[in-house]
């Protein structure tokens, strides 16, 4: 069953960095600088749409990690257990606003300053379950109920995203072809570092 599980979050993961990149399909590569508003005009409705549905239903298997984090007991592992379930469920809703805010971006009159307001806004709810998760995991680790590695701690999510995101401004060898997928590399790296600790 383990093994099943961990093939579903793999599997599930690859299928949403399709997605990811079919959000930002619209990408030139030849350009050195584009913003996100002139790429979300340039791909494709039919793109947009794909990703949002492919997104929603893979990023909603990321659940199945709660089948090891319920093996954490006590009122701790409940915490630990709805942060999680809700740091996922607001993925799932970020992923399909941010497609909704990709489309209206081909509307003349959304502005480029109101496309970016409302990415920033809609990314505000799982930011901060990212934070109440990864908070109580390291506290779990600090009192000893798990025995976490500094690896562990690293590939935290509120840690992992932040890392690949400098990676990618450092414009580090071959990365660039992962452009718009980083957090959801950073997110398999880290729910495959939490089963690994658990089992």
């Amino acid at each position: 069953m383990d093994v099943f599980i961990i093939l579903i979050v793999v599997l599930s993961s690859f299928a949403n960095i399709i997605a990811d990149l079919l959000l930002v399909s619209g990408r030139n590569k030849n350009l050195k600088k584009q913003s996100s508003f002139d790429i979300a005009k340039s791909t494709s409705e039919k793109n947009i749409k794909l990703s949002a549905i492919i997104g929603a239903f893979a990023i909603s298997l990321w659940l199945f990690v709660l089948f090891f984090l319920k093996r954490i007991e006590g009122k701790i592992g409940l915490y630990i257990n709805l942060s999680y379930a809700l740091f996922i469920i607001s993925i799932v809703f970020l992923h399909i606003s941010w497609s909704k805010i990709f489309l209206l971006a081909k509307h003349p009159n959304l502005s480029e300053h109101n496309f970016n307001k409302k990415l920033i806004l809609y990314i505000i709810p799982s930011t901060l379950f990212c934070f109440i998760f990864s908070g109580l995991m390291i506290y779990v680790g600090v009192v000893g109920i798990l025995k976490m590695t500094f690896l562990h701690y690293l590939l935290l999510p509120m840690f992992s995203v932040v890392l690949l995101q400098l990676l990618a401004i450092l414009k580090i060898k071959y990365l660039d072809i992962l452009y718009g997928s980083y957090a959801t590399i950073a997110m398999l790296l880290s729910m495959l570092s939490i089963i690994h600790l658990i089992l």
